[in-house]
């Protein structure tokens, strides 16, 4: 059985302020917004109540399994807006 693998993202500040908000405007976030939209994901703050404009670029995704989690983001890292993307590794005990 698969488990979701979770992908984060970071996103140019001012295209991480247009996802967060009304809507992305600008190609470059509608780029991301698209790239993610296609496979039937969601873009979500990492905290949607953060203050601290450091967290504000951070998204993350929850891909269904690991071969698509692979792809989004190698399509991810190659658009103008993504600052970083990566699949994040399992939790393991220390």
């Amino acid at each position: 059985m698969e488990r979701t693998q979770e992908i984060t993202v970071q996103l140019r500040q001012d295209a991480a302020a247009e996802v967060a908000g009304a809507g992305a405007t600008s190609p470059e976030a509608r780029d991301v917004v698209d790239a993610v939209a296609q496979r039937g994901l969601e873009l979500v703050p990492v905290d949607p109540r953060a203050g601290d404009p450091a967290l504000e670029s951070f998204f993350r995704i929850q891909a269904p399994d690991e071969a698509t989690a692979r792809e989004l983001t190698e399509a991810l890292t190659g658009l103008e807006a993504v600052e970083a993307a990566y699949v994040k590794p399992p939790d393991a005990l220390p």
